[in-house]
C-alpha cells in the first residue's frame, strides 16, 4: 500500500475575464496524487489535515467521491490552507499561499503514522513532497 502524507488545499483561481472574482477549486499536489492512484485503483491511504470548514467540506466531498481513502486523515477545526492564483495579461501565474495557523501546517508528531500503524498497513512507499517539503514545519 502506498501511503501519501500532505496537503490538501483550496486553490482560489482568479477568473481571466472578471478580475477579483475567483473559483475554489480542490488542490494540493498531495492530494493530486492521492486523487490520481485512486483513480487508478491503487490501493492507499491519504494523511492529511483537513478543515471542517466549508473548504474542508469541499476537499472530503471531492476526494472520496472519487475514492480516496481518508481513514487515517485528520479532521480539524483550524482553516483550510489557500493558494491564490492569478494569471497576467502575458498569461503567467502568480501564487500566494495563506498557510499561517491553517490545518495543513498544525501537524504532531503524534498525528503521524508510528513504524507500526506502517507496518500493520503493508506499507510498500510513502510519498509527501511540494509545500509539505517546501515550507515549515515540514522543510524542519
Amino acid at each position: 500500500m502506498i501511503v501519501v502524507i500532505g496537503e490538501a488545499l483550496i486553490d482560489l483561481i482568479e477568473s481571466r475575464e472578471t478580475k477579483g472574482q475567483f473559483q475554489a477549486v480542490v488542490g494540493g499536489a498531495n492530494a493530486n496524487v492521492a486523487l490520481a492512484l485512486a483513480r487508478r485503483g491503487t490501493y492507499h491511504q491519504f494523511l492529511a489535515r483537513i478543515s471542517s470548514d466549508r473548504f474542508g467540506g469541499l476537499i472530503k466531498e471531492r476526494l472520496t467521491s472519487n475514492n480516496v481513502s481518508l481513514d487515517y486523515s485528520i479532521n480539524t477545526d483550524e482553516p483550510t490552507t489557500l493558494a491564490v492564483i492569478s494569471v497576467n495579461s502575458q498569461g503567467s501565474p502568480t501564487y500566494n499561499f495563506y498557510t499561517n495557523g491553517t490545518a495543513d501546517w498544525g501537524w504532531t508528531k503524534e498525528e503521524l503514522p508510528s513504524k507500526e500503524t506502517l507496518k500493520a498497513l503493508n506499507t510498500t512507499a510513502i510519498e509527501f513532497g511540494c509545500l509539505t517539503m517546501a515550507m515549515e514545519p515540514g522543510n524542519k
